[in-house]
């Protein structure tokens, strides 16, 4: 086993090796292509780890719509996605991204077709 002294002599010998890991502070803002925030959406909506892939596309959508109405930084997205999530409930037979993504889609439709709408009427 190793001493202190012996790991400080064997990271001066390699720093390639021994090199530290510098952290990143970011700003919390959020960036549609974000990997980072759609992990962290796909956490807070139960999915496991591999399944985020799968369900990339509607992660966006969610994204997206959360941006739409007001989030400004990935806390707001979680907290908007979190109230959503409570506000729709457990549906025992559908999972709890493919429940919110059939709303956001939803509220989308119902957007553009309020919009079409006003425009027809003026």
């Amino acid at each position: 086993m190793l001493g202190a002294e012996d790991n400080k002599k064997l990271a001066l010998e390699n720093p390639e090796i021994y090199a530290p890991v510098e952290s990143q502070v970011t700003d919390n803002s959020v960036s549609r292509g974000n990997e980072l925030n759609e992990i962290r959406i796909g956490q807070v909506l139960g999915l496991a780890s591999l399944e985020v892939g799968r369900y990339s596309q509607e992660i966006k959508d969610i994204i997206d719509w959360a941006m739409y109405n007001g989030a400004k930084s990935t806390d707001d997205i979680l907290y908007e996605v979190r109230f959503l999530s409570n506000m729709l409930g457990n549906n025992p037979n559908e999972k709890k991204i493919k429940t919110i993504s059939r709303y956001v889609f939803l509220a989308n439709e119902r957007n553009r077709i309020a919009k079409e709408m006003e425009r027809l009427k003026e």
